[in-house]
């Protein structure tokens, strides 16, 4: 995805290359999912607080990528738990 005009959100966007069909990707925190899988109930079960999976999804090839929350400002984290 890409901004053509500039709204009244932060502006952030990434980056990020298909590694399903190639596709190189521009994406925004509107673009982004989260969800508590399994697997991170596991690998996290110790933690106070649960991470979960943040991702998006390739439009040409319908190909699932991970987004790492670090990449993802705190406020974008936040908005995208709570929605």
């Amino acid at each position: 995805m890409q901004i053509v005009s500039a709204g009244s959100g932060t502006g952030w966007t990434t980056t990020k290359k298909c590694k399903s069909c190639e596709a190189v990707l521009k994406a925004d925190g509107g673009d982004i999912y989260y969800e508590v899988r399994d697997e991170d109930i596991k690998a996290q079960q110790y933690e106070m607080d649960i991470e979960g999976t943040y991702y998006i999804i390739c439009p040409e090839c319908e190909n699932e990528i991970k987004v790492k929350a670090r990449e993802i400002p705190a406020n974008i984290r936040e908005f995208l738990r709570t929605r």
